[in-house]
């Protein structure tokens, strides 16, 4: 089992759910400012050969919010998470795995996509206990921005 994959894995998911989930400063501000609507979503998603963070949603100026999720991640390099907030985001983490088990389907598709990486959701959950700040901060610090690019979507694409 090549566990430091999945503790990577599950590091950069706890980062990025700190800096652009529904509780964080990036998220709350961009919100208010009406540049977020509800509807906004970040991930990490990972594979052995490729990975990427992506967030997505609607905004009036999707340029500025671009921008403004740089700036967050070079402002959290330097600015890390408080411990509590840490503990917080582990603990929710934790309980989105635990309701994996409510649903035949989504626990299936999980054990299916995990079973490519000889790992599974029990796995995940131990990690997830046991991942430390360091780790977090590692896998924040392994973000390169050189790399980040923005695709948009306008109403009037779409006809």
């Amino acid at each position: 089992k090549d566990i430091n994959f999945v503790r990577r894995s599950s590091a950069l998911r706890i980062a990025i759910s700190l800096a652009f989930g529904r509780a964080s400063d990036f998220y709350c501000e961009s919100y208010a400012q009406g540049l977020l609507s509800e509807r906004f979503y970040a991930g990490y998603t990972s594979t052995r050969g490729a990975s990427y963070i992506s967030l997505s949603g609607s905004s009036t100026d999707p340029e500025a919010v671009f921008e403004k999720a740089k700036a967050e991640i070079r402002y959290r390099k330097t600015h890390f998470f408080t411990e509590e907030q840490i503990l917080r985001e582990k603990k929710a983490a934790y309980a989105e795995s635990i309701t994996l088990f409510d649903s035949a389907e989504d626990l299936t598709s999980c054990f299916a996509m995990n079973s490519f990486f000889d790992y599974d959701e029990f796995d995940c959950i131990e990690i997830l206990r046991d991942i430390t700040p360091q780790e977090i901060k590692d896998a924040l610090d392994s973000i390169d921005l050189t790399k980040a690019s923005i695709s948009i979507i306008r109403k009037d694409d779409l006809i």
